[in-house]
C-alpha cells in the first residue's frame, strides 16, 4: 500500500481457513470472530474487545458459542485496558 509518509498502512498477512473468510458487498473479509480473535492477540485494549462481543452478539454478527470462547480468549490474553 501507498501513502504520502509511509506510516499510515500496516498490512498483515495471515494463512486462513475457509470458515474465517466472509464477504461484504462483494469484498472479501475476515469474519467477525476472526476479526475479534486477531485483536486479542494484537492487544487491542480489553473494554473495546468486550464491546465488539457485546455488539456483534447482539447484532446478529457472532453467535453465542463463538461469544464464549472469544471471552474466553480474552480473559486468557489479560489484555489490558
Amino acid at each position: 500500500m501507498r501513502c504520502a509518509d509511509g506510516d499510515d498502512y500496516v498490512v498483515h498477512y495471515e494463512d486462513l481457513a475457509a470458515k474465517q473468510i466472509g464477504w461484504w458487498q462483494e469484498i472479501p473479509t475476515v469474519t467477525p470472530a476472526t476479526a475479534i480473535a486477531q485483536c486479542v492477540v494484537y492487544g487491542t485494549p480489553m473494554y473495546l474487545l468486550r464491546q465488539a462481543i457485546e455488539r456483534g452478539h447482539r447484532q446478529g454478527y457472532l453467535k453465542a458459542a463463538e461469544g464464549d470462547e472469544l471471552t474466553a480468549a480474552l480473559e486468557c490474553a489479560g489484555t489490558g485496558d
